[in-house]
């Protein structure tokens, strides 16, 4: 009997007949010999199916020869099993196959990359351009401060002809300061930097991580200093609950930047006013309507209001946010970051360029230069900067010595004038 197609079938079993040369003959006892067809078959037997089914695709034969092929190798695999576990067997082999080949992980070995490294960096401090430093002589000195009201009080000025002329008097007072010292240091083992792969330079990242961490902590402590009502006398007071920026009504943000402007006192020498406030606050003011509302013009609308928008309003020079944050928990605790700066608004003089004599400005982080330290302390560079970084190698520590390295200064931040600048203690819930 012959199908379509030219195939003919056997009598007795009614299969397919596919008449094959010699050279697949071969193959198929091949096959047998390495194991394919037992209900055991070992491992020769797969790799046997695997070359046979590659060759078998260049042997010329039609697609209904080759379809035959894989039914007969397929039963082969199953071999008397159910479904299930004819598929799980297949799975086996084309397992055993990948295995047997050439994977992307047998020709590399992981390595550490060169241009790829995760080092996190925190956000933008603030501190230092609201309370800018001032390089002081002495590590400990008195601070100057005229008599404002000297300057605000007229007696008559009026002259007879054989009058005298009314006589004014100017009066100072001193504010003593003290510096305290400040230092942190780093240890690099020796042998951690002889076995270093790139990207790593711990000897070059320590000073970096140093000098942050301390940058931190100095960031901290202008946070306390600018956000203390106290340290604002007269020219500070909290929002009541239903007058706040983001409560239902909205509040009135704009009349109070205004009522704080016009409470700011000024120095004798240039200043600029700045804005400050945590990320909470301004993401209120940047959506505000208030805000929004003057910068709509000819019916037309505007997106979020930049820090540069609001400060423009007020005619301050800048506005800055406080993103900063910290670690809450001890170092063998679950890690636990907060803001640094909280959810106040303020506005603050601050010099124009270098701090000035008889200028008034809200606050100053106050640092000794180190003029007439003994040594390599007391270089000229480091007068100007005031701080001391040192590195060095000490072979008594560890199996191969350590490296250390430290940054130490002598700072304080304070306020210098009170009056200069205002605080808003509740602008938001």
């Amino acid at each position: 009997m012959t199908i379509e197609g030219g195939t003919q079938l056997h009598p007795k079993t009614g299969r397919p007949i596919i008449p094959v040369s010699d050279a697949e003959m071969a193959k198929a006892h091949a096959l047998i010999k390495a194991g394919v067809g037992q209900r055991q078959m070992p491992d020769s037997a797969f790799g046997a199916i695997a070359s046979y089914q590659r060759n078998r695709r260049f042997g010329g034969r039609t697609p209904a020869q080759a379809y035959h092929d894989y039914v007969d190798t397929f039963r082969s695999l199953c071999r008397g099993r159910g479904p299930q576990e004819a598929v799980q067997r297949v799975r086996r082999a084309q397992e055993h196959l990948r295995e047997k080949l050439l994977q992307p992980g047998d020709v590399h070995t992981d390595a550490l990359l060169t241009n790829l490294a995760v080092q996190y960096a925190n956000d933008d401090f603030i501190g230092d351009a609201l309370s800018p430093t001032v390089l002081v002589s002495k590590k400990s000195d008195l601070i100057p401060e005229w008599d404002r009201r000297a300057r605000m009080q007229s007696p008559d000025d009026l002259v007879g002809p054989a009058g005298q002329v009314n006589e004014i008097t100017q009066t100072t007072s001193d504010t003593a300061y003290a510096l305290k010292s400040r230092g942190l240091k780093e240890k690099i083992p020796a042998e951690t930097i002889a076995n270093q792969d790139a990207p790593y330079d711990f000897l070059s990242d320590g000073v970096e991580v140093v000098t942050e961490v301390m940058g931190l902590n100095r960031e901290r402590r202008q946070a306390t200093v600018l956000t203390t009502a106290a340290n604002y006398g007269a020219n500070t007071s909290a929002i009541p609950a239903a007058q706040r920026w983001d409560s239902a009504g909205g509040g009135d943000p704009l009349g109070k930047m205004l009522e704080a402007d016009a409470a700011l006192w000024m120095g004798r020498g240039p200043t600029m006013k700045l804005q400050f406030s945590d990320v909470t606050v301004y993401n209120v003011l940047a959506k505000h309507p208030d805000v929004l509302s003057l910068y709509a013009f000819s019916g037309g609308t505007v997106g979020l209001a930049t820090p540069g928008m609001i400060a423009q309003f007020l005619l301050a020079d800048d506005y800055l946010v406080g993103r900063a944050r910290y670690d809450t928990a001890n170092e063998a605790q679950t890690e636990s970051t907060a803001r640094v700066w909280p959810a106040k608004w303020g506005l603050v003089r601050v010099p124009r360029g270098n701090a000035t004599l008889r200028n008034a400005f809200f606050s100053g982080t106050l640092r000794w230069d180190m003029t007439g330290l003994p040594g390599e302390l007391g270089t000229e560079e480091l007068a100007r900067a005031g701080w001391v970084v040192k590195t060095w190698w000490d072979d008594k520590e560890g199996s191969f010595g350590v490296y250390v390295t430290k940054v130490v200064t002598a700072e304080e931040t304070r306020v210098i004038a009170v009056d200069t600048g205002y605080l808003y203690e509740t602008p938001i819930g």
